[in-house]
Formats: C-alpha cells, structure tokens, sequence
C-alpha cells in the first residue's frame, strides 16, 4: 500500500469524487487483474463495474485506519461470490450442450482430481446429459477452473461437500466407462 494514499482515505469516505477516482486508479488494476484470473473478459469487466459502483456507495463504510485495496478487494470477493452464484442458477436453464460452456478456460483439476483430467467433450456432453440442473451447475464451475475452495465460497458449502459432489459425478460416470468398453 502506497504511503500517499493515506491522505486520500478521509476525503474519499466524506464523499469526494476526486480522491475516489485517484484510490481505483492505484488499486483498481489490481482488482481488475484479480477479477480477470477468475472469469472471461466480458464478465471481467462487468463484475468490476459492480465493485466500483458498490465501493462509492458504501464509502461510509470504509475504515479509514485500514488499506482501501484490501477493503476493495473484500468488495471484489463478494461480488465474485455472488456473480458465481447467480451464473449457478442460471445453468439450470441453458442448454447441456458442451458447445455452451466456455472455451477460454481449460479444465483445471487440484492432483485428487485425476480422474478429471482426461474428461473430453463426448464424456461431458454425456454427463450433463445424466444430471440434474443442481449437478450441471456445479460442472460449469468445475469447468471453469474452480478450486475447491473457490466452489464451495461461491455456493456457500463446505469444501468435504464440494468433495462428495466430485465423488458423487465421478461414480455417475461409472456407466458411461462401461460403456465405451463395450463399443467396437
């Protein structure tokens, strides 16, 4: 935290427009760059209009005694959290096409999830095929790279049940393996 933004931390919490726009310039980036790790560009960057927006509202709160870039960021998480949740549901009502999931992120797996790596577009098209809207949700967050801890924060459960869940999709695609055996 740069020592010269703590003159600022007064005026922007008493409502000035000028020390708000200097504090998002210095730490703004970084919360843009957080953001865009986490999600494409497009959502990247609506997310953030959020957290600006969210920041100047609740300015009243900020704690003056306290680095703006770490409350920023509290805001940033929050939002996140909440974007994540409300993609969730929505998944519910888009298509199981694989086609629709994002093609920008790669599918990233923590080393427990071996058996994940080698998940291919026929496998998962099949999957989603064979699950519910709560468990295809969860697969778009898989898909997009989540770690466990990043799952279970955005939809509010522990980390031994964003496990089990894993445990649960992988025994459902038990069938699935079979399957392709048994094929010429």
């Amino acid at each position: 935290m740069p020592d010269s933004e703590n003159h600022l931390y007064r005026p922007f919490r008493d409502g000035d427009e000028g020390a708000f726009t200097e504090l998002i310039r210095t730490s703004g980036k970084k919360v843009q760059k957080y953001l865009l790790s986490k999600l494409s560009r497009q959502d990247a960057e609506d997310v953030y209009q959020k957290v600006v927006t969210k920041a100047w509202f609740n300015r009243a709160s900020f704690e003056v005694d306290r680095p703006f870039i770490f409350w920023l960021f509290g805001i940033a998480k929050n939002e996140l959290k909440a974007f994540l949740r409300k993609t969730a549901y929505r998944e519910h009502k888009s298509s199981t096409d694989p086609e629709d999931l994002p093609a920008q992120r790669a599918i990233v797996y923590a080393p427990e999830d071996v058996e994940w790596a080698g998940l291919d577009w026929e496998c998962l098209n099949w999957l989603l095929q064979h699950s519910n809207a709560s468990e295809r949700a969860f697969i778009r967050l898989l898909w997009e790279g989540l770690t466990n801890e990043e799952i279970a924060r955005a939809i509010n459960i522990s980390i031994d049940v964003v496990k089990k869940r894993k445990a649960k999709l992988q025994s459902k695609l038990k069938p699935y393996t079979r399957e392709m055996r048994t094929k010429p």
